[in-house]
């Protein structure tokens, strides 16, 4: 089972008082940073292989979780017009039983760049459109074994809305799309001939502070 460090879960507990006096809107256009929290909350992924120019049939897994995978951290710099950019970190750590009622522990990250467009939708509802980009890497060590681990580029984008909580904090449910074009490692050595791919899709849910 993975269980993912969810960075920075104190955030709330350490940002100034959340409501104050102001007309709507006022908080985004004094603010200037977006921080942001989120979590995957339900996906399906699909999973397959090209060896020595052979592609092989998908694979597909659904997931439901809770707190218990894919945390993100994201900062971005609002640039006026509803535009902003800036980058976005995950991690994951992995705990997973083998087939040899071993256990296997590793962990995962994600670092990469990101954007958004805001457009309004209601009086405390806002819509966005979020591509984003970056680089993965992800291990697994069986005990007493060799690192397996996979690694390369993904890119994809999110919509969602962002639902105002308070003045300067939103819920922000979206429906996200991802696709690694990945490699595989195994005890720091390339595997030759062989590409991974992997595409999610699926429900994430998020809090953003402004600041």
């Amino acid at each position: 089972m993975r269980k993912a460090v969810f960075i920075l879960g104190a955030l709330m507990a350490s940002t100034p008082a959340l409501a104050k006096k102001g007309g709507k809107g006022v908080a985004e256009k004094k603010a200037g940073v977006r921080v942001k929290v989120s979590q995957d909350l339900f996906g399906r992924q699909q999973d397959w292989s090209i060896f020595d120019g052979e592609e092989s049939d998908p694979v597909y897994t659904d997931t439901l979780t809770f707190l218990n995978g894919g945390g993100r951290l994201e900062a971005t710099k609002l640039i006026g017009d509803g535009l902003e950019v800036g980058g976005m970190l995950g991690y994951t750590y992995i705990d997973q039983k083998t087939d040899e009622d071993g256990i296997a522990a590793g962990q995962g990250y994600n670092i990469g760049v990101t954007g958004a467009y805001n457009f309004k939708l209601g009086q405390s509802t806002k819509g966005f459109v979020q591509p984003m980009a970056g680089y993965t890497r992800s291990g697994m060590t069986p005990e007493g074994g060799d690192e397996d681990a996979r690694k390369g580029i993904w890119f994809g984008g999110a919509v969602g809305a962002r639902i105002r909580l308070f003045e300067r904090v939103t819920f922000d449910p979206q429906l996200e799309f991802q696709q690694y074009n990945l490699t595989r490692e195994v005890d720091g050595s390339d595997v030759e001939d062989l590409e991974l791919r992997q595409r999610n899709m699926g429900l994430r849910w998020g809090i953003t502070v402004m600041l």
